[in-house]
């Protein structure tokens, strides 16, 4: 491949923490056009190029702020050259903005941009399906050509997988007709790493914007059609940027999980790098294991990285979309329970006992299905697993749904949102009554301290009737208790410990200690089990040697103790997600202020029933600091 003319590239201002070297390189880069017919192929236009890049040591702006682009360039075609990946093998469109990489752009219809290694790459999908790609930036073209077939894992073949996947799951088999060539990336371990730490609590467009900016750190390849693409930084230059810089570009708290992952890798034997490929050789367990000693990683997180990065095919990364997919199609009785660690490792298991070795890639067009522009591209209406089996045996056949008869399709549409709108009404008569009034609670240890905090909402279902309504109670210096459900079950219960408690002291001459206060929660519980206080507590305080104690029980009193967080509540569900991604063991008091606020914050703004801000407590060996959290009063 030859290199094509460009105009003179403008000044690039990108961040430095020292000298700013000024270097020259020759990069071909025009934005591509049309794939040619393979009757045109031989007639690409050829030419060669010099660029001048120079750099400032200049900070970039927040990532919020829309990046600018400097770059001119002709209009000069490429070399377009196919990829012997059909429709069937690879979907551009079902790919690459789904959530596996956050580094490629749509640069036109049905075209994708981005760098693979130190190789600037386009890839376009032509109406037949089959694939191209032109090559705007590299040293080596057979190298680019390796380095990508190894970047979209060409030696899987999707045929082969997905015919397995479809004997053994009807829904997969129909999903599979409308939704082909959904591929899982091998990525670079430490850049799907850096992306991942990212998207903790976050939304794709978000998402983008930081790792633009981290991305912003390597070496700039070119721009195409406005977009500037570089090399992923290194782990040295991943390191001359602060934590507070990357605060100051809108990273929050997410910015010491990235400084400290990065001190961490540093500190592996041979380099971080090194260490990460080397997880390739290990099993599931043991990589999840390895991962999770970093900042930020939780098993989720671990989870992504090592299906997309670390060949762990039979990885599954257990979200909300994820769960619900287990419980309506794979594990239906855990449909109504909570999504614990213990409960997301048995449905990892189900999925890898349902498709086998390859279960991350069978998860993967599953988990797409479910996201608002996938569910575009299918019928109107898919077969459920017991319909099919129903019809198999009446010795029937399942049939596609042509979607060509739009009165038809308009007609189950209408009949599905009439169904979907008397589910929601049927839900809210029989809400349960921990959720009548809604609420949300969390407790998490720290370095010889705790936190405990509440949202401050009272309602009536959805409803609101308050908006200082108090969940934690003081017990005594060092022993807070949390009271989730019913409200009026939570003040009576509350009144009753105070007094039980003042029992307790007037008759030992000192406070009681939490192993203790739980214990009595517990029997005062179990006592009323026939007619029960319709509550959850949770109880934090410091025992001995000022040694944390959490834990948390169900309404007859049946407790479970944690050595890192526990929750209750109607947002329970999003709570146990926030707290698994950002907890880490030995947090000093302020770090452990701030992540259970964030934890709590973000939880509540996706329940309906809890929220108007939060009340923490963060509770030391000589004072206890209370804060009113603000948040969105919606």
């Amino acid at each position: 491949m030859q290199l094509h003319s460009l105009l003179p590239f403008q000044t690039m201002k990108r961040p430095r923490a020292s000298r700013a070297p000024s270097l020259s390189k020759s990069i071909p880069l025009p934005p591509p056009s049309t794939p040619p017919t393979p009757q045109t192929r031989q007639e690409t236009l050829r030419s060669k190029t010099t660029i001048s890049t120079s750099y400032s040591s200049r900070k970039p702006k927040a990532i919020l702020r829309p990046l600018k682009t400097s770059v001119q360039a002709q209009h000069v075609p490429l070399k377009w050259v196919p990829l012997n990946l059909g429709q069937g093998e690879l979907s551009l469109q079902l790919t690459f903005p789904t959530g596996q990489s956050f580094r490629w752009k749509k640069t036109g219809p049905l075209q994708y941009t981005g760098v693979v290694g130190s190789h600037l790459i386009s890839l376009k999908q032509l109406q037949e399906g089959e694939v191209f790609y032109c090559i705007h930036h590299t040293i080596s073209e057979g190298n680019a050509r390796e380095e990508l077939l190894d970047f979209l894992n060409a030696g899987v073949s999707l045929a082969d997988i997905w015919k397995v996947f479809s004997d053994s799951d009807a829904r997969f088999a129909e999903l599979s007709r409308h939704l082909g060539g959904v591929r899982v990336l091998r990525q670079d371990p430490l850049e799907c790493l850096i992306q991942f730490l990212c998207s903790s609590n976050n939304n794709i467009k978000r998402i983008t914007k930081m790792v633009d900016y981290i991305s912003s750190l390597g070496n700039y390849l070119g721009t195409v059609e406005g977009f500037q693409f570089h090399t992923f930084p290194s782990l040295k230059q991943l390191s001359l940027i602060s934590e507070e810089e990357l605060r100051k570009a809108g990273f929050g708290y997410r910015a010491k999980y990235i400084t400290g992952t990065v001190i961490s890798l540093q500190a592996k034997p041979g380099g971080g790098a090194e260490w990460l490929e080397s997880l390739r050789k290990l099993d599931l367990q043991e990589v999840i294991d390895a991962l999770c000693t970093l900042p930020g990683v939780g098993p989720k997180v671990a989870a992504c990285i090592a299906l997309f990065s670390l060949d762990q095919h039979d990885a599954i990364p257990v979200d909300t979309h994820v769960w619900k997919i287990a419980t309506r199609y794979l594990l239906p009785e855990l449909a109504g329970s909570r999504s614990t660690p213990k409960l997301c490792t048995h449905v990892a298991e189900a999925f890898v006992s349902r498709y086998g070795k390859y279960a991350g890639w069978a998860q993967t067009l599953l988990f797409i299905a479910e996201l608002p522009p996938q569910k575009s591209l299918l019928p109107s209406h898919i077969w459920t697993i017991g319909e099919h089996k129903l019809a198999m045996e009446d010795g029937g056949e399942a049939e596609a749904v042509s979607p060509s008869n739009s009165l038809k399709s308009e007609i189950n549409q209408r009949k599905e949102e009439e169904e979907e709108n008397q589910n929601l009404k049927h839900k809210s008569a029989t809400m349960s009554i921990f959720e009548y009034n809604g609420s949300a609670l969390v407790a998490m240890v720290g370095k010889n301290c705790l936190a405990i905090g509440s949202d401050r909402r009272l309602g009536v279902q959805l409803q609101t009737i308050a908006t200082d309504f108090q969940r934690i109670f003081k017990i005594h210096d060092k022993l807070f208790i949390g009271l989730s459900g019913l409200g009026t079950d939570a003040q009576t219960l509350y009144q009753r410990l105070v007094f039980r408690h003042k029992l307790y002291q007037l008759r030992e001459e000192r406070d009681m200690k939490p192993e203790s206060f739980a214990s009595l929660v517990s029997a005062i519980l179990y006592e009323k089990r026939f007619g029960p206080y319709f509550c959850q507590p949770v109880i934090a305080g410091l025992g001995d040697e000022d040694k944390p104690f959490i834990c948390t029980m169900d309404s007859i009193g049946a407790k479970e103790l944690a050595k890192d967080f526990v929750v209750a509540g109607s947002a329970s569900e999003s709570l146990y997600g926030a707290c698994e991604s950002m907890f880490k063991p030995d947090m000093e008091a302020e770090e452990l202020f701030e992540t259970i606020s964030q934890a709590l914050l973000s939880s509540v703004d996706r329940d309906c029933l809890s929220g108007w801000g939060g009340h923490v407590y963060v509770v030391t060996r000589t004072e206890v600091k209370e804060r009113i959290l603000k948040g969105r009063m919606d």
